[in-house]
């Protein structure tokens, strides 16, 4: 077998130069989304305990790049494929303001070319959203040997309230988008190819999911909301200047009135 010792290096050079150019063709997209961003965003190491276990709850995988949306509350992390993880993904993570009901929501299978029955929480009057997407709930379970039970009613109405209009609308603009929820921390994924565009719809989704639970207010993804009023207030042209305030200089108005020759 001494082919091995030629062979072997030759192939691990190979597996080597096809990861590091896909690792940093992503790098580059990444940075194309990141300079759309009014300021920018900073790059980071590391994120928070909770917001990196939703990483690695979406896939885990070696990360290319970490960007903080918002300040200790948003992320976008961008991981690739290694030997636990089967496939790259984009994963926005951020804090919630409240607890949240535990659920994962993710595209309806596809089997021989037609979606599966749809055997999730129900959405009766959103039948779109059930054709495209399972909504499953998900509860920690009793011990680590026993499954988790069935959810309740109870929980299912509180993922119905939580999966609002406007966010349901949000992720059918994405349908191959999963999103994953835990106590006070959400998850959106993509996975597979990206680029810069598809970035920037992971993170519309995610925006509108954080601008209504997100903590501290749920400020924007996308930059800082106050500075883009400030910054459209400077633009407008000033207001008129008032008018004088007597037909009669030296006068104010209610002098001037009193002073008029009444009409008869």
């Amino acid at each position: 077998m001494w082919w091995l010792w030629i062979v072997g290096p030759i192939l691990v050079s190979i597996i080597y130069a096809v990861t590091a150019g896909r690792d940093r063709r992503i790098e580059a997209e990444v940075e194309r989304f990141r300079a759309k961003l009014p300021e920018g965003a900073k790059k980071i190491m590391s994120l928070p305990g909770p917001l990196h276990r939703m990483v690695l709850a979406a896939g885990g995988g070696e990360p290319v790049q970490r960007l903080e949306l918002v300040p200790k509350l948003a992320y976008l992390a961008s991981m690739v494929a290694n030997a636990v993880c089967l496939s790259d993904h984009q994963t926005v993570v951020g804090k919630l303001e409240d607890t949240a009901p535990r659920i994962v929501v993710r595209p309806l299978p596809i089997v021989e070319g037609a979606r599966i029955a749809n055997t999730g929480v129900e959405f009766k009057k959103d039948p779109e959203f059930m054709a495209l997407f399972l909504t499953e709930a998900t509860t920690a379970p009793a011990s680590p040997l026993s499954p988790a039970p069935p959810p309740s009613a109870e929980h299912s109405k509180k993922i119905r309230g939580f999966l609002s209009r406007p966010i349901r609308d949000a992720l059918r603009e994405l349908p191959d988008v999963w999103l994953r929820v835990e106590d006070k921390a959400f998850a959106l994924t993509i996975y597979g190819p990206i680029d810069a565009d598809r970035i920037n719809q992971l993170v519309s989704v995610a925006d509108v999911i954080f601008a209504e639970y997100g903590a501290g207010g749920g400020p924007s993804l996308f930059g800082d909301d106050d500075e883009d009023d400030e910054a459209e207030a400077e633009a407008k042209p000033p207001p008129p200047p008032p008018p004088p305030a007597s037909a009669k200089k030296g006068k104010p108005a209610k002098a001037a009135a009193k002073a008029a020759p009444a009409k008869r």
